[in-house]
């Protein structure tokens, strides 16, 4: 099977998971593979959850322990606008190039999506 096979399936039975409005990979809350505007999304989805990722970060003591290579969810959120806006454009760029299909799969497809690197639980 591959990606659009599992959605038809979700699809025809218990539906789509809402939080693929928003991400493109499994609703775990802490996945290191998440884009940062997945972050985002999860901040404004679910704060706490958010604040508690926040809280994992500054609990190692300062050793440089990020979610997102290089920079702090708190980062994140002072930067959110021009992330965002980087978001749109590049989904913009990818549509003009594509069919009707949807970001995420364009991605995907495209190969600027890390599928081949899924933690061990998404890799099950």
């Amino acid at each position: 099977m591959v990606r659009e096979d599992i959605f038809s399936l979700l699809r025809e039975t218990v539906g789509i998971p809402e939080y693929y409005e928003w991400r493109s990979r499994s609703g775990c809350f802490f996945c290191f593979f998440q884009r940062r505007e997945e972050w985002i999304g999860l901040s404004e989805r679910h704060p706490k959850e958010f604040a508690r990722a926040i809280e994992m970060e500054k609990q190692e003591g300062g050793k440089g322990y990020t979610w997102i290579q290089g920079m702090t969810l708190e980062e994140l959120i002072k930067n959110k606008d021009e992330i965002l806006a980087n978001s749109k454009k590049r989904k913009e760029q990818i549509a003009k190039k594509k069919d009707n299909r949807s970001w995420q799969d364009i991605l995907i497809e495209d190969g600027q999506d890390d599928e081949d690197q899924a933690c061990l639980i998404c890799s099950l």
